[in-house]
């Protein structure tokens, strides 16, 4: 039987999407393949880093804080982010936030 956790990742996997999942403060708790070819850092790298600095560079620091305040719905930027080999790389982020049973942002 596949555990939970390992599903999500297979899920997470299929997509050609790009797609990192964060928790409220912004501190990566996953991400997928695409994500990892797109950033050209590791997974193991990716997982606990905060995601702030994948844009703080190229990005005002009220902009990335405001990528992880409380949003009422989907939202669109474009960002400029540091791939690992330090070049600068421009993308398309929608954000979404995943509500907990209360409707608050988990």
């Amino acid at each position: 039987m596949t555990s939970p956790d390992a599903l999500f990742q297979a899920v997470l996997d299929a997509t050609s999407d790009a797609v990192m999942v964060t928790d409220r403060a912004g501190i990566i708790r996953r991400a997928n393949t695409a994500f990892t070819k797109l950033t050209g850092h590791a997974l193991p790298a990716l997982e606990g880093m905060n995601a702030r600095d994948l844009f703080r560079e190229y990005n005002d620091e009220e902009f990335c804080e405001g990528l992880w305040s409380t949003k009422e719905r989907q939202h669109y930027e474009s960002v400029r982010s540091k791939h690992a080999d330090g070049k600068a790389q421009l993308h398309s982020l929608t954000m979404t936030p995943i509500r907990d049973a209360s409707g608050e942002p988990s």
